[in-house]
């Protein structure tokens, strides 16, 4: 027979997968989530359920849903957010998550640091709206360097910068960011038949610089 508290770790496992992303979770709780999700009907209320359901979150499995749902709940919860997501970045993390390297949309990613660096990314923005801004550029720049792919990391922290009032310094590291190997578009293979090119990196960069330059 299964624990009540891993029972109610699952549960909160299926719950968040349905309002909040793909997570691990057993098949056997996907009936009981969809029931309870449908209940108490708001996504707001089915993410305080995650975390009511975590109880007081001790294990890495508790901690990632606990941080990521105060996160989906926005600035109200940015205290809640910096605490539980700091305390899940101390522990070796959710070993259930995805650790494989995989091709998304023509480029390799390693999903063990993807996902460590959303929670990262997490922790900057709960910073950041609790006005610890040099923080929230430091932490915007880990996730970056943990995945280099993702441009919108390197343009959080820029304009974290140019709200510090250091507009150049923002300029000269996005201009910086044209010399990484995810600058230049890539063959994306058609999902249906029909590939194309992925320049979401190149495109994102340079409409954020052209927007500070504009200021």
């Amino acid at each position: 027979m299964t624990h009540p508290s891993i029972h109610q770790t699952e549960l909160a496992a299926a719950l968040f997968d349905l309002v909040g992303g793909p997570v691990p979770h057993p098949y056997e709780q996907e009936e009981e989530a969809r029931a309870l999700a449908k209940q108490l009907g708001d996504r707001s209320k089915v993410l305080l359920k995650v975390i009511e359901l975590c109880k007081t979150p001790t294990t890495p499995e508790q901690l990632y849903l606990t941080a990521r749902a105060y996160s989906f709940l926005g600035g109200p919860y940015a205290g809640e957010t910096e605490r539980y997501a700091t305390a899940y970045l101390s522990t070796d993390g959710w070993k259930g998550l995805p650790q494989r390297t995989v091709e998304e949309e023509g480029i390799l990613i390693n999903q063990a640091a993807a996902n460590r660096a959303c929670i990262v990314s997490d922790l900057a923005a709960a910073e950041e709206h609790l006005g610890k801004l040099e923080a929230a550029i430091s932490h915007y720049l880990e996730a970056y360097r943990l995945e280099p792919s993702q441009a919108m990391y390197a343009i959080k922290a820029a304009d974290g910068m140019a709200q510090r009032g250091r507009k150049e310094e923002a300029l000269a590291f996005l201009r910086q960011q044209k010399k990484s190997r995810y600058y230049t578009p890539v063959d994306r293979p058609g999902r249906w038949g029909a590939a194309g090119r992925n320049a979401t990196f190149q495109e994102l960069l340079n409409a954020h610089i052209l927007k500070l330059e504009a200021k």
